[in-house]
């Protein structure tokens, strides 16, 4: 049996979500390089945060990737190398507060569903994906893009630590393709 050939694609794009009562969610597109810092340093990118109900948040962030899917079309990536990542969420009670005291915490449910419902278009087969969403636990991108990492290869952004975790995200993919 052969091994199995990693092929880098020349240019690729990633949007990567951390989903929750707000969203924060980072996009770019990027050149590999032999290095994570390399290929940040060489690219453009930028994160933001999402507000709104988990529906609302849902149509922004799928009207957001299918603009930059179109950009990225027109820059010359072809579609395998355009990648659209969330954080797998799992529901992690607080012993301090019990479960169900909080109304929000299934918001990142209820924003990952509404991708997913977005990420489906009707035809006469029925329902299909015209994107694959990608998942990655948390402990992927947190256990692997540590906040020193983060601030070594660049990619530090000042705000909340739901745009730092989406960075994460795009970093742990970015790390997977080069």
């Amino acid at each position: 049996m052969s091994p199995k050939v990693h092929i880098v694609p020349e240019l690729f794009a990633i949007m990567a979500v951390d989903p929750g009562t707000t969203t924060g969610v980072v996009a770019g597109l990027f050149h590999p390089a032999a290095d994570i810092q390399t290929c940040i340093a060489n690219s453009e990118w930028e994160s933001w945060e999402v507000e709104g109900t988990p529906a609302e948040q849902g149509w922004q962030i799928m009207d957001e990737f299918k603009d930059l899917q179109a950009e990225w079309n027109l820059a010359g990536v072809a579609l395998p190398d355009i990648h659209l990542v969330s954080e797998s969420f799992a529901l992690r009670l607080k012993k301090a507060h019990g479960a169900g005291s909080d109304q929000h915490m299934l918001d990142p449910v209820r924003v990952i569903e509404s991708m997913e419902t977005l990420a489906l278009r009707r035809s006469e087969q029925g329902y299909r994906q015209w994107v694959r969403i990608e998942y990655q636990l948390p402990s992927e991108a947190k256990g692997y893009v540590t906040n020193e990492r983060m601030k070594r290869w660049g990619a530090w952004v000042v705000g909340s630590e739901h745009k730092r975790d989406a960075v994460r995200h795009l970093l742990k993919k970015i790390s997977d393709i080069i």
